[in-house]
């Protein structure tokens, strides 16, 4: 299976250069991305972890590395702390490590998944142990880590039930890459079923809970709300309808819901969070042709433009604080079949949270939520608006529901504690 693995990856690679060609004919904004991929390393990063073995920790995008930054903070505290590596696959999450991880010895990009790559990797950083996060599981990778003995660790591990049915067509091929892990830390009691029937080990199979319960501890929103409100304009009590995390054909149902909702509360304001930056063109397009009152996030800050009664947040690591402004969430990535995203973000400032039907990535806590009255699913996008303009005709009951999803997270903290306790042997 490993020779048909390689040769599926290196389609794919020659099928996306091509496309980062045409994107940007000199690759400038490629160049280092492609040069760490293929484990050629500037002098600089080699010399800030000459001596030591750095500890490796692995996270795909701003999703995971969000997830798993308590965990991270937690890692570089101490003067006898080791040296840390951080990686990521995606220039965004490349962006944000960068921005909250600034002591970090190193963040780079991830490896491809090519055995000469990986190799010539593991013997350049020499990490003393790999901490993957969620389900970053790649097969030359962890076989390059057994055979230099190096340990690989799943924090915060996650097999969706999507992902578990694909995993089980080629469960001898799983069985084999993950016999090289020395330690599986899941996330939930169904994760850890999903990964001992594909083959882990029961003594390197733990429970520790969901880190992401954990994400926003110590911050309050209070203070930062009252920055971001003088920021964008927001005057006095005026509420705020967030779509968060929005993917293609979300952008719509959460304006028709703004604009149902506004002839109610004229006041209104809705701040819409495209989940990814390079869609940003597309929704300010969508903007301009229903003809409706924008600004973006990055004009409010640079002082240009006054606060229309949409704010489009084209900037990256704010979504999380924005939430704090809320009267009422919706969750993006769950009216389309995408699988959702983070609900614990809104939970934890205790605003109401909306959500579509597809939530598969994460059901656990779509379900927790549902079932302790702490969140509510919309069909489609009318389902969307009737919702929305619900709550804010019933504060009351908007602000219980709220309150019902900040008691459940602070429930279902104190994963950072465990996932330490069981790394302390690798550190």
């Amino acid at each position: 299976m490993y020779p048909l693995y390689s040769l599926l990856l290196l389609l794919f690679l020659l099928a996306y250069l091509p496309l980062s060609f045409l994107q940007d004919p000199t690759l400038r904004k490629y160049r280092r991305r492609l040069r760490e991929r293929f484990a050629f390393y500037s002098p600089s990063l080699l010399k800030a972890i000459e001596g030591s073995r750095p500890l490796w920790v692995h996270a795909v995008s701003v999703g995971e590395l969000m997830a798993a930054s308590p965990l991270i903070s937690e890692l570089m505290k101490g003067s006898s702390r080791p040296k840390i590596l951080l990686t990521t696959v995606t220039a965004t999450g490349n962006q944000v490590a960068k921005e909250r991880f600034p002591q970090a010895e190193g963040i780079i990009f991830f490896p491809l998944d090519f055995r000469w790559i990986v190799k010539r990797s593991l013997r350049q950083l020499r990490p003393r142990a790999v901490v993957l996060t969620e389900t970053e599981l790649w097969p030359h990778f962890l076989r390059a880590c057994g055979e230099e003995g190096i340990p690989c660790i799943l924090v915060n591990g996650r097999i969706s039930h999507r992902s578990f049915r694909h995993y089980r067509l080629v469960r001898p091929f799983f069985r084999t890459m993950i016999r090289n892990m020395s330690l599986f830390l899941m996330q939930t009691e169904a994760d850890l079923s999903r990964i001992l029937h594909l083959g882990a080990p029961p003594s390197r199979v733990k429970w520790t809970g969901n880190l992401k319960f954990d994400q926003l501890t110590g911050q309050e929103g209070g203070d930062l709300g009252l920055r971001l409100k003088q920021e964008l304009g927001i005057e006095g009590q005026s509420p705020v309808f967030i779509a968060g995390s929005t993917h293609q054909g979300e952008e719509e149902a959460a304006l028709e819901a703004f604009l149902a909702a506004k002839e109610e509360v004229e006041e209104l304001i809705l701040i819409l969070a495209p989940r990814h930056p390079e869609r940003w063109p597309a929704v300010e397009r969508i903007l301009d042709q229903k003809g409706v009152a924008w600004i973006r996030r990055s004009q409010l800050l640079e002082g240009r433009g006054r606060r229309g009664d949409i704010i489009l947040l084209d900037t990256l690591g704010e979504l999380g604080g924005m939430y704090s402004l809320g009267s009422v969430v919706f969750v993006g990535g769950s009216l389309v079949r995408t699988g959702g995203h983070n609900i614990l973000e809104p939970a934890f400032y205790g605003v109401p949270i909306l959500f579509g039907p597809h939530m598969e990535n994460f059901r656990e806590i779509a379900d927790l939520f549902l079932r302790s009255g702490a969140a509510m699913v919309v069909q489609d996008s009318a389902d969307l608006s009737r919702k929305v303009i619900w709550l804010l005709r019933h504060p009351e009951e908007a602000r219980q529901m709220g309150m019902r999803a900040r008691s459940v997270l602070e429930q279902n903290r104190g994963a950072t504690q465990r996932t330490l306790e069981w790394l302390r042997d690798y550190l």
